[in-house]
């Protein structure tokens, strides 16, 4: 999963031009969701194929339940 991260930030930086503090903040939430995923499957080694909408909605809450602001939500 690193690497798919890497890959799309590398896309974000050099393609889409987005700035440092969007890039920062665009990897402090996929780097989260890389951990809140491990946990999850309890595993760092899951299949991209096994994140399903219901995962995603366990994350989104996880992150209401913390406080995040809405902006940072919808990110």
């Amino acid at each position: 999963m690193i690497e798919h991260i890497k890959s799309f930030l590398d896309f974000l930086k050099f393609e889409k031009n987005y700035s440092v503090n969007t890039l920062l903040a665009y990897k402090d939430d996929l780097y989260r969701f890389n951990r809140f995923l491990a946990n999850h499957f309890q595993s760092e080694n899951f299949e991209l194929s096994a994140i399903d909408n219901v995962t995603i909605r366990l994350f989104l809450g996880e992150l209401v339940e913390s406080d995040f602001s809405k902006k940072s939500i919808v990110r």
